[in-house]
Formats: C-alpha cells, sequence, structure tokens
C-alpha cells in the first residue's frame, strides 16, 4: 500500500483530474443547454421558412384562381348564358352542356381542386364540373353530402363576393375548402355569376402540403369576413373544439404560444397574406423536444461515463506511474537529500536534475572547446604545409574530421567593414570575430542542406573554410550556390562588406596547401584588380599580365564628343578603343572586356550633371543594367553604340538652354592648355573669362557635377600619369612639371585620387607588366 505525505505530486494529480472532470461536466452542461437553445431557434427559423413556403403557394393558387376566372369570363359559352334569358335559344342546354364540358377541362388542366361551380342568379342555375342544375335541384341531390341547410345554401349562392374568399364546408363529413368570387355583377344586358371552387383534404396536401415537416404542423387561416377559423390541421392539433377555441383566442390576444388540454404546448407564428388574410403556423413542443431528451439522455450518459472512466484511469495511474518517481528519487539520492516533507516528488527531481545537467554541461563544453581548439590549429597546420599526414581513422579520433568524397576547397572570408550590430561588440578584435562568427555559421548551414562538410580555422585574422565535396559533377555549381545564397542573406540581414575568394577543387586532402594558397592569390587579385565581391582562382589565372588600354586623353575627348552632340566622332573613337585593345590581345577574357565597356559606360556617364533631369534621364536609360544583362562583346558594341546615340540626343536637346554649356567647355580648355602652371587658381582663371570667381565655380559646379579645383587636380594627375608611364623622373620635376609647387602637396592630392602615392602606383604597374 503506497503511503503519500501532505506535498506529495499525487495530490495535485487528483486535484487536477478532479479539475478536468469538472470541466468537462460544465461543458457539457454548457452545450445541454446551448443546443436546447439552438434547437429552439432553428425551429422557430424553420417554421418562419415553413409560412413563406406557404404563402407563396397560397399565392400561386390564388393567382391560378385568377387565370380560371379571366379563362371564364373569355369562354363563348359562358358569355352567351349569361346574356341570354333561359329559353332565349333553342340551344341553351347545349350552351349548358358545352360550359359543363370546358369546366372539366379547366379542372383536368389545372390538376388542383375538385369541383368548379358556377351560379347564374337569375337563371337560378348551376353549372358544375360535375351536374348542370338548378339551384335547388343542385341543393336536393348533393345536400346530404353538403351537410348544409338550405337557407345556407342560398345565403352562399346568393351573397356578393368582391374577391376570392375562403370558407369551411363540409362535404360528405369531410372538411373542404371553398374559394367563392363574383366574377359578374348584374348590368343591364348580364346577370350576376358567382364562382365556387372546392378543395378536398388531398387537393390541400398537394397545394401547400409540400414543405418539410407538414406531418408535425398545423395551420389556421382566420376569416377576415365572418371570424371563421379555417384549419389545414395535418399535426391534428384542433381535433378538439375547446383546443381549437382557445388556439383562436391565443391569436386575438397576440400570444406566442398556448397550451391545449393534452398539456402539450403549442407555438404560434404568424405571417399574413396579402389575398386571403393572416394565417398561423402550430408547432407542438413535442418536435424539438424529443431532440432536447434525446440530448440530455448522452450529456447524462457521457458524464456518468467520464466519471467512473475518469476514476478507474486515475487509481491506475497513481499505481503504474508512481513508481518510476520514486526510482528516480532512489536514485538522485547521492545528488538531492529530501527532508521528510519539505518538497515534492517532481521539485525533488527537478533539483536533482538541474545539478546533474550543470556538471554535464560543464564537462562537454570543455571537451567541444579542447576538440575544436585541437581541430583548428591542425588544420592551420595543415593549410601552411607543417602538419603531419595522418589516416583518416586518426583524424576521426583525434580531431573529430571525416570526409564525405576525395574532393576538397579552400575558402577565405575577408571582412572589410563591419558595422551596426558588431559595433556593440567591445574591441575591434571581438567585433572581427563576431562578424567572422557569423559568415562561418551562414555558410555552414547552407552547405549543409547541399552535403557538403564545412571545417573553420583561422590564419593571419583572416577566417578560412576547407570543404569536403561530395564526388559529382556538380561541385562546383553547388559551391557557386551557396555562396550566392549566403551573399543575398548577409546583405539582406547584416551591413557587412566581405570578399569571398575561392580556390580551385583538388582531389587530395594533402593539396590544401595549395589550395590555400590559391585562395590568399585570388584574394590579392581582387584587391588589385577591383574585381567582383566573390573571386575564383581560376578566374584571376585569365588577368595574370593582361590588361586594357584606355587612356586619359582618350576618354576626355569621348566626354568632349558626347557633350557637344557629336555623335560621329563619339563612335568613332569608341571603336578605335575596342579595337586597339583587341587587336592587340590585350583583352583575353571576357572579365577584361567587360571591365572595359564598364569603364566607357563610366566615361558616358561623367557627362552628366547633378540636375534631377540628367539623373531622371540616366535613370530611364538604365545603362548599367542593359550592358551588364550582354552575353558577348558584340551584344555590348551594340548595346553601347545605342548608350551612345540617347546621349548625344540628350545633349543636343539641352543646348537651347543657354550660353553656359560653351563657357564652361572653353573653361575647361583653358585648364588643359594651363595646366602646368602653378599659379592656376579660381580667381586666376575667372580673371581671364572676366567672371566672378564664385559665379563662375558655381555655374562650372552646376553644369559639369564636378568642382573647379577637382577638375584642375584630375588634369594635373592625369598628366603626372602619362609622365610616370613615359620615363622614370623624379617627383619633385613630376609635380613641377604639372603645376603643383611642391612634392608633398602632389603625393596628398595623388594620394586623395589614385588611393596610393605614386611611388606605390608606379612599382604596381612594373609589378603588373612582369
Amino acid at each position: 500500500m503506497l503511503k503519500f505525505g501532505k506535498k506529495s505530486v499525487v495530490w495535485r494529480w487528483m486535484f487536477y483530474y478532479m479539475g478536468v472532470i469538472l470541466l468537462c461536466a460544465i461543458c457539457n452542461l454548457v452545450t445541454f443547454y446551448k443546443s436546447k437553445s439552438t434547437i429552439a431557434e432553428r425551429q422557430q427559423q424553420l417554421s418562419e421558412v415553413v409560412l413563406k413556403q406557404v404563402n407563396e403557394r397560397i399565392n400561386e393558387n390564388m393567382v391560378q384562381l385568377e387565370n380560371v376566372r379571366e379563362e371564364l369570363l373569355n369562354n363563348s359559352n359562358f358569355r352567351s348564358l349569361n346574356k341570354a334569358k333561359f329559353n332565349d335559344y333553342s340551344s341553351f342546354i347545349y350552351k349548358q352542356y358545352l360550359l359543363y364540358c370546358d369546366l372539366n377541362i379547366y379542372r383536368k388542366m389545372n390538376n388542383t381542386y375538385s369541383n368548379i361551380i358556377l351560379y347564374f342568379e337569375k337563371d337560378d342555375k348551376i353549372v358544375a364540373s360535375n351536374s348542370v342544375n338548378t339551384a335547388d335541384g343542385y341543393w336536393k341531390v348533393y345536400h346530404k353530402e353538403l351537410d348544409i341547410s338550405y337557407g345556407q345554401w342560398k345565403n352562399l349562392l346568393n351573397k356578393t363576393y368582391e374577391n376570392f374568399s375562403l370558407k369551411n364546408l363540409y362535404i360528405s363529413k369531410t372538411e373542404m375548402l371553398v374559394f367563392a368570387r363574383t366574377i359578374q355583377q348584374n348590368q343591364a344586358d348580364r346577370q350576376k355569376v358567382n364562382l365556387f371552387i372546392t378543395y378536398t383534404k388531398e387537393d390541400l396536401e398537394d397545394l401547400i402540403g409540400g414543405y418539410q415537416y407538414n406531418q408535425n404542423t398545423s395551420i389556421i387561416l382566420l376569416n377576415e369576413m365572418d371570424h371563421s377559423a379555417i384549419k389545414f390541421d395535418a399535426a391534428s392539433l384542433l381535433n378538439d373544439k375547446e383546443d381549437e377555441q382557445k388556439v383562436i383566442d391565443a391569436i386575438a390576444l397576440n400570444k406566442d404560444e398556448v397550451c391545449l388540454n393534452n398539456n402539450e404546448t403549442v407555438h404560434i407564428n404568424y405571417l399574413k397574406n396579402d389575398m386571403l388574410g393572416p394565417f398561423y403556423l402550430l408547432t407542438p413542443d413535442s418536435i424539438y423536444l424529443e431532440a432536447i431528451n434525446y440530448t440530455r439522455m448522452i450529456f447524462v450518459l457521457t458524464f456518468l461515463v467520464t466519471i467512473v472512466f475518469s476514476m478507474i484511469l486515475i487509481y491506475v495511474f497513481i499505481k503504474n506511474n508512481y513508481k518510476p518517481i520514486r526510482d528516480l528519487l532512489q536514485a538522485l539520492k547521492a545528488e538531492v537529500k529530501i527532508a521528510p516533507g519539505s518538497l515534492n516528488e517532481y521539485a525533488a527531481v527537478q533539483e536533482g536534475v538541474v545539478r546533474v545537467k550543470a556538471e554535464y554541461r560543464n564537462i562537454n563544453g570543455a571537451l567541444r572547446r579542447q576538440s575544436r581548439l585541437l581541430q583548428k590549429i591542425y588544420l592551420s597546420r595543415i593549410l601552411s604545409g607543417g602538419a603531419v599526414e595522418l589516416s583518416d581513422k586518426e583524424l576521426k579520433e583525434i580531431y573529430d574530421i571525416s570526409f564525405i568524397g576525395k574532393e576538397f576547397a579552400v575558402i577565405i572570408f575577408y571582412i572589410e567593414e563591419f558595422i551596426n550590430d558588431f559595433n556593440r561588440v567591445e574591441g575591434e578584435l571581438d567585433r572581427l570575430e563576431h562578424a567572422q562568427f557569423i559568415l562561418n555559421n551562414v555558410f555552414r548551414e547552407i552547405a549543409d542542406k547541399e552535403e557538403i562538410k564545412v571545417y573553420q580555422t583561422n590564419m593571419d585574422s583572416l577566417s578560412v573554410l576547407i570543404l569536403n565535396l561530395p564526388s559529382d559533377s556538380e561541385a562546383k555549381s553547388k559551391l557557386s550556390s551557396i555562396l550566392k545564397r549566403e551573399r543575398e542573406f548577409i546583405t539582406c540581414h547584416y551591413n557587412m562588406e566581405y570578399t569571398t575568394a575561392i580556390s580551385n577543387i583538388h582531389d587530395e586532402f594533402r593539396e590544401l596547401p595549395v589550395a590555400y594558397q590559391e585562395a590568399l592569390q585570388a584574394l590579392e587579385a581582387k584587391r588589385l584588380y577591383d574585381m567582383d565581391d566573390t573571386v575564383y582562382y581560376q578566374d584571376i589565372l585569365q588577368l595574370t599580365g593582361s590588361s586594357y588600354h584606355y587612356n586619359y586623353e582618350e576618354e576626355q575627348d569621348l566626354i568632349h564628343y558626347i557633350q557637344r552632340s557629336n555623335i560621329d566622332s563619339a563612335k568613332r573613337l569608341f571603336h578605335e578603343v575596342i579595337k586597339s585593345n583587341v587587336s592587340s590581345k590585350k583583352l583575353i577574357s571576357y572579365d577584361i572586356m567587360r571591365c572595359l565597356m564598364f569603364d566607357l559606360l563610366g566615361t558616358a556617364l561623367k557627362t552628366f550633371d547633378g540636375e534631377e533631369k540628367s539623373q531622371l534621364f540616366i535613370k530611364k536609360l538604365k545603362p548599367a543594367k542593359r550592358l551588364s544583362e550582354c552575353k558577348n562583346l558584340e551584344e555590348m558594341i551594340k548595346v553601347y553604340d545605342e548608350i551612345l546615340d540617347s546621349c548625344c540626343e540628350f545633349f543636343l536637346e539641352k543646348t537651347d538652354d543657354g550660353g553656359n554649356e560653351n563657357l564652361c567647355m572653353q573653361i575647361q580648355d583653358y585648364i588643359k592648355a594651363n595646366y602646368s602652371d602653378s599659379n592656376l587658381c579660381v580667381t586666376s582663371i575667372a580673371d581671364v573669362f572676366s567672371l566672378s570667381p564664385v559665379a563662375m565655380s558655381k555655374m562650372f559646379r552646376e553644369l559639369t557635377g564636378s568642382k573647379l579645383l577637382v577638375y584642375v587636380a584630375e588634369i594635373r594627375i592625369g598628366a603626372a600619369k602619362r609622365i610616370i608611364l613615359q620615363n622614370s623622373s623624379s617627383l619633385c620635376d613630376i609635380a613641377s612639371e604639372v603645376g603643383f609647387g611642391s612634392t608633398k602637396t602632389f603625393t596628398r592630392v595623388f594620394k586623395q585620387m589614385v588611393g596610393c602615392t605614386p611611388g606605390q602606383w608606379r612599382d604596381n604597374l612594373e609589378m603588373t607588366e612582369i
């Protein structure tokens, strides 16, 4: 027998389970009452629908009766009998027979009523679909079936009915409905004629008995003329006269329900018919109480079953499931000491598990850090070529390194700029490690999906990834896809600029030092040749010792031709540049061709100023996008020709704006001719052209998009580059020759505009030529 303390978790279990049982009982109870309400509402809606359906059927029948009246008024036999007096014509009886036949035809065609009776008042004649006789003769033949007195019969025949009126009539002790209507009033040459159309119980069922649940409800219609009750008692609710009177009294008092003598409550729903007046639908409670009682029975049964099974489950649970908890407490006795009544079982287990997990995390974390450190050290030695080659088994056991294929590659991430989130990390080195961590993890997650194994290490502040690729023909394409997706993710989520250098794919693990050197060379090539941020070693092999020729004078001439809308000279110069590079075989790769074409495109864009009109024109022209979509040199030449046409046309339209552009070009020509003068400045230039220095500087900047002194410096630096290319003059001589007052000023301006000192630029040029 199990014994539990006051704080044992078992009591909590029992409390929760009893709460669940109580909640289920409440939910079932709410559901029951909600179901009861819903059933009542649905019955009310159904009653309204039934009333509408009955109303539509009655209206359709009234239209049909009106059609019968119209047919009779237009019937030739009827008109003949209506005009003629008895025995005026020898064919009078024959006309009656013909009208009798027509009435039978109407009855058969409509097939909704039992009999049609026409009463001609002056002639005291009845022509019906079942007989032709005098009014007295007709009553004598059918008075037993009609079950009315002679006076009631005569009153029924002679009364005037302005519209179709509804009457109760018992024929052969069966209640029937009669629609009566005076279809012809007394006139000079015409006599009064009343129309009577009778409906049997079967006819009524066909007329209004097609609605759903018609056997469970009854309808009562109050005749507004004599306040008599006309019943459609399909549910047999009004067999008792006393019950019928109770219903009529309840209707008079506008009650929604009434209790009959059998203690059954009947609900009353009302709808007014435009032709016959109001009629009421009587619905007994038994229709939906049956569903409610069934719901109640289900609720009680469900509740009892729930209680029984819940108690059984509680007992089984406590008996079977408490034992593992007790065993676990026995196992954790060494980790936690439980004072009697101080903790429940869960709290004791939780305390012991927390202590065990903390120790496990500490040990596991230390082992992982040690394993990663050893792995990085070994990989660094491999890349530098100083590690001892180990077998696959030894690599796995010692450094946790395993391979999935025989192809390897090396990737280097060089982070150029990292701001925003990384700036919150203290210290430059910490921010660099943070950025490298993000790059490495993003790449690793994407590579894992492509089944590429990645190992990471650091070499001279560079993040280096060693890739083990599966042996298939799509390895390189997979690698390109991974790098593209990684760059898209980093660009979207982080403000980071970085370069990716990728080696060739090698077939041996021992070739990793070679792969590492290839990645380093690719990284260096990116910095020298200003290539894309993702550089493959295979691509830079084509760039070694290769460059294109496009000097400063050619660039300035092209700008001059475009701004003067000289399309022929601009195209001629452009094609000469292309031809000189292709013929001299300096453009030996597609990437070099693209570089040259985008350099030429940059020249064309330099012709535009910062005005809104110029910027809108460039945005609409989309020159960079059009050029980047070209697949070969021919397409690029064709697109560039089209760009030259558009640019020259733009400047041709702009020449009508005034003479400032010509003046600006004269200033540019003057600077080109006198840049070697060290005294050349804004004031001296303004004096030559008789302009205000401020106004001239503003006009020059608005038209060219560049400051005047910057333009002078560009001309002088361009001349200095040509001198450096042509001879080995000293920097002092070159500075003096191009108009700089001192070597220091020349070096500072050169570094600002070129990015390196004149000496470094000359050394890089000599290395490129080698």
